[in-house]
């Protein structure tokens, strides 16, 4: 059964705006862990903020598939982009290599 649309976009407005929170709480929780030094809690908390974003993707009306390729697309672009990270370690290089193998 279908519900009301004025439903529907209240629930949907309320499930982003819960997202909206736990991207930032999980955001609090990766500043916490760096505090720490524990990088358990680190990947923990990184790996929910980034399955936040996805979420936060198809409440957009968006699929999956196209914040993947705009993360893969962004890496492209940082490569171009004077970078520290990249100009100091080639993490940028060593990540982009990683999305191409998952390709």
């Amino acid at each position: 059964m279908m519900g009301e649309p004025q439903l529907d976009i209240a629930r949907n407005i309320e499930a982003l705006d819960c997202l909206k929170a736990d991207l930032a709480s999980f955001q609090a929780d990766l500043y916490q862990a760096l505090l720490k030094g524990s990088s358990e809690d680190f990947l923990q908390a990184s790996a929910k903020m980034i399955i936040t974003c996805f979420l936060l993707t198809k409440r957009l009306g968006l699929n999956f598939g196209h914040l993947e390729k705009e993360v893969y697309n962004n890496t492209q672009l940082l490569l171009v982009e004077k970078n520290c990270v990249e100009e100091w370690y080639g993490d940028i290089s060593a990540l982009k290599d990683y999305w191409d193998l998952k390709r």
